[in-house]
């Protein structure tokens, strides 16, 4: 059987000593940027495993894993840590989070620092950009499972997924079947990658034989929507509205008030995510659920499944349900 790559080998392909690896991989400062970027690439290249996750794969002695997110506040990623975490509380197991660098850096300070730990494993919450670089650049040989909504997701990594796609369908079709003749469309930021919602939303309308119209693009910025539901507000062609996330639907419903639209029945909005506020709007908002705690649950159960040196796990998917309220009602004659 050959040995599992050493220190020694990392320093000798990336042309450095053992102690700046070790000071690498340790989260030091002082190594320059370019030598740190060496390092991983050879990390990766020879499938090094740090002595803290090879020692727990190989005893056992330690339980605990990294999940690793760009962001800790927004509503989908911290719904997936708090399943996450009551998952792993359930099997004696601890947390410990890493937050990924920002997108304009790279990812080898975040790996390093999760690596630094004795851990068993890995959850990445891909659902943007950072979190596919990390996925891409993590060495083979640590366990781990991504987390997602995207289309489109590689196929070396099991991961635990929400099934953005039919949820966009399903909160189409219904405002189609009220009457509406089309329905718009407001995106969030684009992150590289197809958006399944949306994918979900030309589905629906293709389906039906209708063209889909031009989308709308709202920032993470709530007033970015308010501005964009003033323009939508001032167009008789829209009657339905779509929006990517619960926040710019409640941001197009305070414009779509503002100046002067009937609601429910002047135009309706729909949302995604189903977060804790959307039932107090006024209206109470149309949206689709998403059990972000079960995703985080699944991912754990995943990993376990690594951990436990058992083949890869096939990808486990949740479905999102259509909660119909107030603030989609048939278009006015």
């Amino acid at each position: 059987m050959s040995r599992g790559a050493r220190i020694a080998d990392v320093a000798r392909l990336a042309e450095v000593s053992v102690p700046t690896v070790s000071r690498v991989l340790n989260g030091s400062s002082g190594v320059r940027p370019e030598t740190v970027a060496r390092v991983m690439r050879a990390v990766k290249e020879l499938d090094y495993r740090p002595k803290g996750v090879a020692r727990t794969l190989i005893s056992g002695s330690r339980s605990m894993i990294a999940v690793m997110a760009s962001h800790l506040n927004r509503y989908g990623y911290a719904e997936v840590l708090a399943g996450i975490e009551r998952a792993a509380r359930d099997n004696d197991y601890a947390v410990t989070v890493c937050v990924i660098d920002s997108a304009d850096g790279d990812a080898e300070g975040s790996i390093r620092r999760a690596l630094s730990q004795e851990i068993a494993g890995v959850i990445v919450i891909d659902f943007d950009a950072q979190g596919e670089r990390v996925i891409g650049r993590m060495p083979s040989s640590v366990p781990m499972i991504g987390v997602t909504g995207f289309d489109g997701r590689p196929g070396h990594v099991p991961y635990a997924v929400m099934d953005e796609h039919s949820g966009g369908r399903l909160v189409t079709e219904h405002l189609l079947d009220l009457g509406h003749g089309t329905v718009h469309h407001v995106t969030e930021p684009p992150f590289g990658r197809p958006s399944g919602r949306t994918a979900g939303w030309r589905a629906a309308l293709e389906a039906r034989g209708i063209e889909p119209p031009p989308t709308w693009t709202a920032t993470f910025d709530p007033r970015s929507g308010y501005e964009l539901g003033l323009e939508l507000a001032h167009r008789d062609d829209v009657t339905a509205v779509f929006c990517a996330t619960d926040i710019i639907a409640a941001a197009v419903l305070r414009a779509f008030r503002d100046a002067g639209v009937a609601l429910p029945g002047g135009k309706s909005v729909a949302g995604f995510d189903d977060q804790p506020f959307s039932r107090f709007l006024s209206p109470a908002l149309t949206t689709v659920e998403q059990d972000f705690q079960r995703l985080g649950w699944l991912a754990f159960r995943q990993l376990l499944h690594l951990r436990d040196g058992q083949s890869q796990p096939p990808d486990l998917v949740v479905r999102p349900a259509l909660v119909v309220r107030e603030s989609s009602a048939r278009p006015r004659p």
